[in-house]
């Protein structure tokens, strides 16, 4: 017995067979290190409009100090999942970690710096309006200081 192939089922069939074994290609997106998200503390929590009218949810938290890179965007994600899972009618959330600056001896006080903000939200304005079905969320993150330092420039000693 003799099998036939047809013409439309051999290029599936030969891209089967290729994607059978081996590495797969590098994807081009950077690796995160896995981390655990730490306790914070809600500084400020407000909301504001889009152009369209649709409500973000805005807060600010303080992380601790020793916060590592990975730490923090660990720790924004899980208050982003904590806020978008009670404020169901917020369009967006936006959430700014901040640490504690260089302290001052003679005051024994410390800025607030932000370190890291990170924006969940549709990608575009169909998934604002939920007039599609496939509208997609993503989480964007911003360094806003460099992590492991403890002042940075224009701050006191």
């Amino acid at each position: 017995m003799r099998w036939r192939v047809s013409r439309l089922a051999a290029p599936a069939l030969a891209g089967l067979v290729a994607c059978g074994g081996g590495e797969r290609a590098n994807t081009g997106f950077a690796e995160v290190a896995a981390a655990s998200a730490t306790p914070v503390i809600l500084l400020r929590d407000d909301s504001s409009r889009t152009e369209e009218g649709y409500r973000v949810a805005e807060l600010d938290v303080l992380m601790p100090v020793a916060t590592d890179e990975p730490t923090a965007r660990a720790t924004l994600q899980r208050v982003i999942d904590s806020v978008a899972a009670v404020d169901t009618l917020a369009a967006a959330v936006r959430v700014t970690g901040f640490v504690m600056g260089a302290l001052n001896p003679e005051t024994s006080s410390a800025d607030l710096v932000p370190a890291m903000r990170a924006t969940w939200g549709p990608i575009d304005k169909a998934g604002f309006t939920g007039s599609q079905r496939r509208s997609r969320y993503r989480t964007n993150f911003v360094v806003l200081r460099p992590f492991g330092t403890q002042a940075t420039e224009g701050q006191r000693p």
